[in-house]
């Protein structure tokens, strides 16, 4: 039928049942099973329009007492065709009607102001159909039963969208969510609620796909940014709860568990330049226990706090260098051992990085030290042990032993005084097991420049020192009194000096390494004395012997002996001659 005509139709239907319905030209006897003229149209069923055989037959009107009211075709006493149904519950209903029940394709008014129009089965519903609310929200599908079931389109008045399964009235099942804001979901429905496995998407390129629970992301997922980071794993309220696998596009990735969308628990965090954390997190930072490896083939295990090295741990070098200790904001600081890569070991105090403050220092080559320390060399007060024993006691500088201190030997030698570039330098004593003592000044680590020697029997040696020996004016004092006071070479007496005998001896002159030798005088304490040339404390060649009475001889001597030459007393007279070292009268 043309839908102009339909509408004709539809018109006239509802001219029609706009008149007076209680005019009724014929009620129906339920208990004689018939119509007839007379009747209640309150209890009775009624009915005006055409009649045929004495019953209702073509276009009319029909009552019920209930309420119902039918505009329509009738046949043989019945609804039976296309016309307009008034229901007890204000409901209108257009189209065909079977005995004032609904019974095909059609539309339904009712007093809520929705419409549905599409297919009925037992006056409902039933098949495919659309239902558009009166708050302007529509349902376009299956029904069943009156209720929403199986295919079906429904659109809320707030821009939401749905397509998808429908049981019993709900969402339920696969489908499609369209949202006003561009969100998508494509999945798994309970009760309008994303529930089960689905995929949902954001406008600004953001995309889940996993399991919901109430509309919320819980349960196994991955969730993709528009910036190309990405997570899978576990999903609680919305929230990346749980474990999982987080990546960034510049290459880092997190493994592990999250709270709130951040690391938190155990995990482990792995950088695109080879770096790497194992450990545990806290609110997106390494907190507790844990091992960070540098690319480089660094190694720390240990404690972390706020993402920083904090605690005890061990930080390893791939060249084979290991430390032990505390840290604080990153750094190695407190107390710490440190292994070094040439096996060098310190065990102290630690400053930013290095050792720094009171420790010990244990060297490959067997020396011990142990004192203060500063950027991770020797400085300040301590004692170094050498690898032969040896043993220092005093100051120290860049590394080296600089200013006051006490150097010992392992036979027992001794040295108390200055030190520059680890070298006695300076003021200082030094004292031999076999009792000699020197005091005086030291050179690089040689006795040199001003100083006294004494020996334990009371030998003493005061002067200038080169190399350790004495050389120069000096003055040496033996225990039994004698004394030279001159010059001394490499330790010896050698040029020009004065030797003393407690008896009164004296000598002055010449010295060569340790002998008279050269010219000099000899004095006897009887004041014989001899002058003239000495070879190794014997007079030698041409001399003078005078003796205390005024006779002298004078000539050439030969081993401490006259040898030629003429003997003269005080007046001058010659006394005797000496040929070849005998007298010739």
């Amino acid at each position: 039928m043309p839908k102009r005509i339909l509408k004709l139709w539809i018109s006239a239907l509802l001219m029609l049942s706009s008149t007076q319905l209680f005019a009724a030209e014929l009620f129906f006897d339920r208990q004689n099973n018939n119509w007839s003229k007379a009747g209640n149209a309150v209890s009775e069923e009624a009915y005006r329009g055409e009649i045929k055989n004495g019953v209702p037959h073509g276009t009319g009107t029909g009552t019920l007492p209930d309420g119902t009211l039918f505009v329509g075709i009738f046949k043989d006493g019945r609804p039976d065709g296309m016309g307009i149904l008034n229901l007890p519950d204000g409901s209108r209903f257009v189209g065909p009607v079977k005995n004032y029940r609904i019974s095909g394709d059609g539309t339904i008014r009712f007093p809520s102001g929705n419409m549905y129009v599409g297919q009925f089965k037992n006056s409902q519903p039933w098949g495919q159909g659309t239902l558009v609310q009166s708050d302007g929200e529509k349902y376009e599908g299956q029904f069943v039963e009156g209720r929403f079931e199986g295919q079906g389109i429904y659109q809320w008045n707030d821009g939401r969208k749905y397509k998808g399964t429908f049981q019993k009235g709900q969402p339920k099942g696969e489908g499609n969510f369209l949202f006003p804001d561009g969100r998508s979901y494509q999945g798994q429905v309970n009760n309008e609620q994303f529930n089960g496995e689905g995929i949902l998407k954001w406008p600004d390129g953001r995309e889940y796909s996993g399991t919901f629970v109430n509309d919320q992301l819980d349960g196994i997922g991955s969730y993709q940014w528009p910036d190309g980071r990405t997570y899978y794993g576990n999903f609680k309220n919305n929230k990346l709860e749980g474990r999982g696998i987080y990546r960034w596009p510049d290459g880092k990735r997190y493994e592990g568990e999250l709270n709130d969308g951040i690391p938190h628990g155990s995990g482990a965090f792995f950088f695109p330049n080879g770096e790497k954390y194992v450990g545990d997190f806290r609110y997106g930072s390494e907190d507790g226990e844990g091992s960070y490896t540098w690319a480089d083939g660094r190694k720390y295990s240990g404690e972390f706090r706020n993402g920083q090295l904090n605690g005890k741990g061990s930080y390893s070098w791939p060249d084979g260098a290991l430390y032990t200790g505390e840290f604080q904001n990153g750094i190695k600081q407190g107390k710490g051992v440190y292994t070094f890569a040439d096996g060098t070991r310190y065990i102290g105090e630690i400053k930013e990085n290095q050792p720094d403050g009171r420790g010990s220092f244990s060297f490959k080559n067997g020396k011990e030290y142990t004192g203060d320390v500063r950027k991770g060399i020797m400085h300040g007060n301590g004692t170094l042990i050498f690898g032969d024993n040896r043993k220092f006691t005093g100051s120290f500088k860049d590394g080296k032993i600089d200013g006051d201190g006490v150097l010992i030997w392992p036979d027992g030698k001794k040295y108390t005084g200055q030190f520059s570039e680890s070298l006695p330098d300076g003021a200082g004593t030094l004292a031999w097991p076999d009792g000699r003592i020197y005091t005086g000044e030291f050179n690089k680590g040689v006795v040199e420049g001003r100083g006294q020697l004494t020996w334990s029997n009371g030998k003493k040696i005061i002067g200038n020192f080169k190399k350790g020996l004495i050389n120069g004016p000096g003055e040496l004092n033996h225990a039994d009194g004698r004394k030279y006071i001159g010059n001394f070479q490499s330790g010896k007496k050698h040029g020009k000096g004065t030797f003393s005998w407690p008896d009164g001896r004296l000598y002055m002159g010449e010295f060569v390494k340790d002998f008279f030798q050269g010219e000099g005088t000899y004095i006897w304490p009887n004041k014989d004395r001899y002058q003239g040339n000495f070879i190794k404390g014997i007079p030698q060649g041409k001399g003078t012997y005078i003796h205390a009475d005024g006779i002298k001889f004078d000539g050439v001597f030969r081993d401490g002996l006259p040898w030629r030459g003429e003997e003269i007393d005080s007046t001058g007279k010659q006394i005797r001659r000496y040929a070849f070292g005998r007298s010739v009268e």
